[in-house]
């Protein structure tokens, strides 16, 4: 996972929540987004569900 953040920052920096250049502080899965899972659900190890609570 720490691995696939690292590229999602390095190689996918344009698809970025806000941009590239966006800067701020910002939790994981809102600097990251759906770039990030999109990068983690192609590994075939990793899913997730959303359930309405």
């Amino acid at each position: 996972m720490v691995c696939e953040s690292a590229l999602t920052l390095a190689l996918e920096g344009d698809r970025l929540p806000g941009g590239a250049t966006y800067v701020d502080v910002l939790t994981p899965a809102t600097a990251l987004g759906e770039p990030l899972l999109r990068r983690l659900r192609a590994t075939g190890k990793m899913s997730w569900q959303v359930v309405a609570l």
